[in-house]
């Protein structure tokens, strides 16, 4: 079968970064000014400022997304530091409900995808797809699907 991939990520607009980059070099220029007078004022505001700057660098990964149905395995890559690969002879059934794909494996543990906290238009367009493709994919490698949509 043919890969399928869902990029589900939140953009983050260019002005939010421009912005939040300018914030973060105004504290750590003012820190660097203050440092001669205050010490305390000086360290606090360039500890922000680059606190600011690492945030700005870390906002797009954070944001990430990614469902990936592949010939050997399933992939979901949430965020900085949440990366599911699970391979398909490890998955005994799929559950399908409304807000939700849960992946039961058999060692009793499950993973899912919520759809609780996505935009109206992705659970409209998206959803569905994703639907579809759970249900290719375990046709084709003989797993079971429990669909309690209504």
């Amino acid at each position: 079968m043919d890969d399928r991939i869902f990029d589900l990520t939140v953009p983050v607009t260019r002005g939010f970064l421009l912005t939040q980059t300018g914030m973060g070099v105004v504290f750590v220029v003012l820190g660097f000014i203050y440092l001669e007078n205050s010490t305390l004022l000086g360290t606090a505001q360039l500890v922000a400022g680059l606190l600011i700057l690492t945030f700005v660098g870390l906002v797009p990964r954070m944001n990430k997304h990614i469902i990936a149905f592949r010939d050997t395995n399933l992939e979901i890559e949430k965020g900085l530091f949440r990366h599911d690969d699970i391979s398909w002879p490890s998955i005994a059934e799929i559950h399908v409900e409304t807000k939700k794909v849960e992946f039961t494996l058999d060692n009793e543990k499950s993973v899912e995808i919520n759809f609780g906290g996505m935009s109206y238009s992705v659970n409209q367009t998206v959803k569905p797809e994703i639907f579809a493709a759970a249900n290719a994919f375990a046709e084709a490698k003989g797993i079971e699907v429990k669909d309690s949509r209504a």
